[in-house]
């Protein structure tokens, strides 16, 4: 356990590239505690089970089954190849957001769209929070139905027969994150052919 009371005492960790996560960390915490009570204990286990990676842009998160993922920086884009020549992206995770890794979701997968740091928790080790401190439960459903609610709101775009309309919405729920997308992604997220949303686009500045 000393390893867990070093990460979340307030003392920095360095990564190779000397990113100091503590503050990621403090963040992680205020999180789980806008939704329930986290016992001290129940935070030193979630520290010392968790495992955490940097990704560069356009490196993979490599997903096993029944993962939670926390986004402590950075920003993802999530991928569907299923029946595709090309794959979709169906979701955008930016930081303090999570995503869960799904069995039936093997086709899907995560690629960093900036240096991007992550927290993730294996099934075995949310498991063993759970049967300690079975408050924290309603947290992670919690933390699925934002995850949820991503795709959804995708799914709200691709309803919506006009272009210039699907842009706004892709504004308003993420209009921070345009700057660190490429409008062809924009354009593959919103399922627009590229050089139409190019026109529509510049036309709306």
């Amino acid at each position: 356990m000393k390893k867990a009371v070093a990460w979340c005492s307030g003392n920095r960790f360095l990564y190779p590239n000397n990113m100091e996560i503590h503050h990621y960390l403090k963040a992680l915490k205020h999180k789980i505690q806008r939704h329930g009570a986290l016992r001290d204990e129940a935070w030193l286990l979630i520290c010392s089970s968790m495992q955490h990676q940097v990704l560069q842009p356009n490196e993979r998160f490599i997903q096993k089954d029944n993962q939670l993922a926390y986004v402590a920086s950075g920003l993802f884009k999530e991928y569907s190849a299923y029946e595709r020549t090309r794959p979709s992206i169906i979701n955008l995770i930016p930081a303090d957001s999570c995503f869960i890794t799904r069995r039936h979701s093997q086709q899907d997968y995560l690629k960093a769209a900036t240096t991007s740091l992550t927290f993730s928790w294996n099934f075995e080790s949310l498991m063993a929070i759970y049967r300690d401190y079975r408050e924290l439960k309603p947290v992670y459903e919690i933390f699925c139905s934002e995850y949820n609610t991503g795709l959804a709101y995708r799914s709200l775009i691709l309803e919506t027969p006009e272009v210039a309309q699907r842009i706004r919405y892709l504004k308003a729920e993420y209009g921070s994150l345009i700057p660190y997308l490429k409008k062809k992604e924009m354009a593959n997220y919103l399922h627009l052919n590229y050089n139409h949303f190019i026109k529509v686009f510049n036309g709306m500045l």
